[in-house]
């Protein structure tokens, strides 16, 4: 029997399989998706198996054999070892980096080097002392090993490479009555018995301990008698998520035909884009169709965008489904997301909720994946294995036979596209649940503020309203795209910026910590007295963030309350949650944030949404950013007037004339999508074209662009009917210290991606010129 194996190298040169002997002693075990040790050269690897076969293209006398199996029951399922391969094929990754992504951090390796002293002649007592039982593991940046130089060259010590799981399953002490007499005199031991007898159950050694005061010496003795045994109990860790009662509700004439068009396609292979207006009640659509899943013995999958709409969506799931839903996302512990893995792989959870990994759930039985707010960026990894979720839940869609929902205000360009020529389903929800109008947006121009002489953030209109709202008690939001005091800091007299070292981008400064950040690669400096190039100390605070609007705010309104939500504020495990849930119990007048409080969330009692500056995403150079633009100010939008109250939406731009801007202000997607398609097929643009994005970067500026230009040359022998532009310095171009070209290609042709292959190839172990290739 052969084993076909992907070894943990992520390597140009090892980036497919190797075969395996099976021993005997293993052949009625192994099967694909077990993890397995195996020899590789000199050193010891972990390897995935992916295929089991009876013979081998290879001499089977030089064969190596499996060494050890690391698993009772495989951990990657066939579906995933497919889906690896699709990943590998279309975003040029690795396959051990991609096989990688699909299990939990706690199941990947840490590798060890240990040195085994195999000679003790002629060794000091000293260096002997260091070897227990003869091996000396070596830690991060340990020079033992060139102190130990001489001896290992001598063969008296030899280097063995190893691994360890990080597997770690959690565990308590329980203490078990297992007989009640006793043969001595000891109040503690009777007090001990005489309770655990009451309870008539097995409890914690930790709570024993504490409810009766006593000391871990009296149960050693109750053990060591007989009378009681302890033993170890695995717990699951799970998320902490807030009780809410989920009150089912009466779907309306759109949401149920909605609803009974998917539900017939419930055992086929069916896309569906789900366009429905802010506060339509997408999310009243989706608990019901799961609902029809979990009942026909299948399981589902519900994506979010965000970490931070996770904990509400959870709550209505939990509240609902109860131990079936299980939560993956990035905020959760290690040990939280193994446990949860594994409630998932051992079919105790039907349901998983959460953020863009949760679509590598191992269910085997999968019967509804949907995607809400399909249309957001957080669904796009950019960092290896590179991935676009919606295009992994189709391959899991097609695989498993199952409907895909994509659900959206504002969807993607080319998902609509995609539904008005027949390859997605269209449903379109056309009015808000609660039958309200929609919100009134107003466009105020800042120029005319400033002609006017208001040099203020916030217009006339905008703080009256805000001073309005803050005296019959309703709630606000204020959006801008831009966390911390101001934007960058610069020089009156010599027009300097405070450029980051390490990156060719402005400093952030943030008023809370006197400090300047960069966003980029999170370098840190104090303030400056004076300008670091001519001495001055005329020092300007340029541009606002979020720190500053908040103080803004408190001086023109005093007394009113005011949350921040950013990053820089919602660091720590369940901040989002908590922030929120204050929000919600009106611990707050005003909610100022970024992009993060801008999807998805429900907040009854805010009546107005101010958005300070709706021009940051149109001066970014991407060839979205109209589209990036609506989305925002179309989903910031949607959080005014979702219950009794009336809704009010006031949107402050320099820009007023911007298509994006006004299509947005009159909620009209249709009519922004047409403009915007036109645009797009006029440029080449997705959907009329494959664009994809290739950064080339190194320390060395001069060698990035030398392998940048043969990289275009390559694209245009290669691909003749395809557009290349480039290369050019990226708009950031320092990151980290490494210099950044960018080549922007649309190819017409499909088969000319061919060519990136070639090109992954020749760049995925130069380790002096990176190349990054992205799929836009």
């Amino acid at each position: 029997m052969i084993a076909e194996i992907v070894v943990d190298i992520a390597n140009n040169q090892v980036n497919r399989v190797f075969d395996y002997k099976v021993p005997k002693s293993y052949e009625n075990i192994v099967d694909c998706g077990y993890r397995v040790k195996v020899p590789f050269g000199k050193r010891r690897l972990l390897g995935f198996i992916v295929n089991i076969k009876d013979n081998s293209d290879y001499d089977l006398s030089k064969l190596k054999e499996i060494d050890e199996i690391l698993d009772l029951k495989p951990i990657i399922t066939k579906e995933f070892i497919e889906l690896s391969k699709y990943m590998v094929e279309s975003y040029y990754t690795f396959y051990i980096t991609a096989l990688k992504t699909m299990i939990p951090t706690a199941l990947k390796v840490k590798y060890l080097k240990r040195l085994h002293l195999i000679n003790k002649d002629d060794v000091s007592e000293d260096i002997i002392k260091l070897f227990k039982n003869d091996y000396y593991v070596v830690k991060k940046n340990d020079n033992i090993i060139n102190d130990l130089s001489k001896l290992i060259s001598n063969n008296k010590i030899e280097i063995i490479d190893d691994f360890v799981d990080n597997l770690g399953s959690k565990k308590i002490k329980m203490v078990s009555l297992i007989n009640s007499e006793l043969d001595y005199k000891s109040p503690k031991a009777k007090m001990v018995v005489d309770y655990l007898e009451e309870i008539g159950e097995d409890i914690a050694q930790s709570s024993l301990i504490e409810d009766l005061n006593i000391t871990q010496s009296v149960l050693m003795t109750l053990k060591s008698h007989g009378n009681i045994s302890i033993y170890d109990y695995e717990i699951y860790r799970a998320p902490e998520i807030s009780k809410v009662f989920d009150k089912k509700v009466i779907l309306n004439e759109y949401q149920e035909k909605a609803y009974l068009s998917i539900n017939s396609s419930l055992n086929k292979n069916d896309v569906f884009l789900l366009h429905g207006v802010c506060g339509s009640g997408k999310t009243e659509i989706y608990p019901k169709l799961i609902e029809d899943v979990i009942n026909n013995g299948k399981e589902a999958i519900m994506l979010v965008p965000e970490i931070t709409l996770t904990p509400q969506v959870t709550q209505r799931f939990k509240a609902r489904f109860g131990e079936m839903v299980a939560v993956l996302h990035s905020r959760l512990s290690q040990g939280e997301k193994y446990d949860e893995w594994r409630r998932i792989i051992n079919g105790h959870a039907k349901i998983v909720v959460g953020a863009r990994s949760a679509l590598f759930a191992p269910f085997k039985n999968l019967g509804l994946i949907v995607i809400d707010e399909e249309h957001e960026k957080s669904y796009i990894q950019d960092t290896n294995p590179k991935y676009d979720a919606i295009n992994v839940a189709e391959f899991r869609a097609k695989y498993n036979n199952c409907p895909l929902i994509l659900g959206s205000a504002t969807p993607r360009i080319q998902s609509y596209k995609k539904a008005l020529m027949g390859e997605y389903k269209l449903l379109e929800l056309p009015i808000r649940a609660n039958n309200k109008p929609q919100q009134t947006s107003m466009i105020i121009d800042m120029r005319e503020e400033l002609k006017n002489g208001n040099k203020k953030v916030f217009s006339k209109v905008l703080l009256d309203s805000l001073k309005n709202t803050y005296q019959k008690g309703e709630q606000s939001i204020l959006f801008l795209n831009k966390r911390g005091f101001s934007t960058f800091v610069m020089c009156r007299s010599c027009g300097n910026v405070i450029k980051c070292p390490n990156c060719d981008v402005s400093l952030t400064y943030h008023k809370s910590d006197s400090s300047l950040i960069c966003h980029y690669c999170g370098h840190k400096e104090p303030i400056p007295s004076k300008c670091p190039q001519c001495n001055s100390l005329y020092i300007r605070y340029v541009g606002n963030g979020t720190e500053k609007i908040v103080d803004a705010l408190k001086v023109e309104i005093p007394g009113i309350r005011v949350l921040r939500i950013d990053y820089d504020t919602t660091k720590a495990k369940n901040s989002y949650d908590m922030m929120f849930d204050a929000f919600r119990r009106h611990e707050a007048d005003v909610m100022v944030g970024t992009q993060i409080i801008a999807k998805g969330l429900d907040f009854p009692d805010v009546s107005l949404v101010g958005v300070i500056n709706a021009d940051i995403g149109l001066k970014m150079p991407m060839y979205d950013s109209a589209e990036i633009t609506y989305d925002l100010l179309e989903q910031v939008s949607g959080r005014a007037g979702r219950a009794e109250t009336d809704g009010n939406v006031i949107i402050q731009t320099y820009n007023p004339e911007h298509y994006s801007i006004k299509y947005a202000a009159n909620h009209d997607y249709k009519g922004f999508y047409n403009e915007e398609i036109r645009t797009r097929k006029i440029a080449y643009n997705p959907p009329f074209s494959e664009r994809v994005e290739i950064i080339v970067s190194s320390i060395s500026q001069q060698a990035a662009h030398v392998e940048a230009v043969k990289i275009v040359n390559t694209l245009k022998i290669k691909s003749n009917d395809s557009i290349i532009l480039g290369p050019i310095p990226d708009f950031r171009s320092k990151i980290n210290g490494m210099y950044r070209f960018q080549i922007t290609a649309r190819f017409i042709n499909n088969d000319a991606l061919n060519a990136l292959l070639f090109i992954n190839e020749q760049y995925q172990n130069n380790k002096d010129v990176l190349v990054s290739i992205v799929r836009t």
